[in-house]
């Protein structure tokens, strides 16, 4: 693995370079909470502390049951939520130590090639003895005539 203070020249070396953090940066997963339903069902489970009933979550979180039910099936693709079933009743369960370690490894890669952090103290490289200076930006403001597009003329039928 690369060294986390070699960052590629250009984004689109940045872009061919692997790296873990491109396989926890996962859709699956930040798609599991980009609703604020689902968003709610998991804070709802994770503060009950066990597993509740598809009916218990939809009375404490005022969610038709259907809607519960297709939200959890989708929490426990993402691996997120353990299923299990006892008769007709099916129960789910946030897998929180699967969560926090997902959490946990998302931190550790980003801070691995963020080059707004401090350098660690396990990184001696180049990083803490010569930090490039930002170069001058020039900033447009809005009334400027450089930074307006070009308008068309509209034409009349």
């Amino acid at each position: 693995m690369a060294s986390p203070c070699q960052h590629p020249s250009t984004p689109l070396k940045a872009s061919r370079r692997r790296a873990a953090i491109d396989r926890l940066l996962s859709p699956e997963l930040f798609r599991a909470f980009g609703d604020p339903t689902r968003a709610s069902i998991v804070a709802c489970l994770i503060k009950c502390g066990r597993a509740c009933s598809v009916t218990e979550v939809a009375e404490a979180c005022r969610v038709d049951f259907s809607v519960v039910a297709r939200h959890l099936r989708g929490l426990a693709a993402a691996g997120l939520a353990e299923v299990s079933k006892q008769g007709r009743t099916v129960s789910y369960r946030v897998r929180c130590d699967e969560l926090c370690q997902r959490l946990r490894d998302i931190v550790a890669a980003v801070e691995e090639w963020c080059p707004n952090m401090p350098p660690s103290a396990e990184c001696s490289c180049c990083c803490a003895m010569s930090t490039p200076k930002p170069a001058s930006t020039k900033v447009h403001r809005a009334g400027n005539a450089s930074s307006k597009r070009p308008t068309r003329k509209k034409t009349t039928r």
